[in-house]
């Protein structure tokens, strides 16, 4: 191989590990928003289960309008 073959070829890898690196970094930064986004949806599952079993017993202890 010629000299020049060999610096195109390290060039051209160092271009493909940066490249690499900043997909890494894209893909980490996805899962700590996957991650952020899976906590929220439990604490507005929790919240609206509260909310839903609070007005289910309320609708339960509540007299008719007739009485």
């Amino acid at each position: 191989m010629k000299t020049e073959d060999i610096i195109a070829l390290e060039t051209r890898l160092a271009y493909q590990e940066k490249l690499l690196q900043e997909l890494s970094d894209v893909v980490f930064g996805q899962q700590k928003e996957i991650d952020r986004l899976q906590y929220l949806y439990k604490m507005l599952d929790r919240r609206l289960q509260s909310l839903a079993d609070n007005t289910n017993e309320g609708i339960l202890n509540e007299k008719p309008p007739h009485y």
